[in-house]
């Protein structure tokens, strides 16, 4: 979710990633989040929210997060981040 933020802060007019089961997880039992049988009917729709199999895109990008810099924001300014 937070990837489609960036996408559309970014200057994309959309910008979506089809959910996965940590989605789904991450979902069950929130407000305003269908429950029980319900919340598997919608998982089951919500899984067909993909790409194509035969899409082309434009451009593949994968990112190993775990090699990024982190940065933290310690105040609302961005001049004053840290490394």
């Amino acid at each position: 979710m937070t990837v489609c933020n960036m996408t559309i802060e970014g200057g994309a007019r959309a910008g979506m990633i089809a959910p996965d089961e940590t989605t789904f997880a991450y979902l069950e039992g929130r407000s305003f989040v269908p429950r029980g049988k319900a919340f598997q009917e919608a998982v089951e729709r919500w899984s067909c929210f993909k790409s194509d199999g035969s899409a082309h895109f434009d451009m593949k990008v994968e990112l190993q997060a775990s090699r990024l810099l982190r940065k933290s924001l310690g105040a609302p300014i961005p001049a004053w981040s840290q490394a």
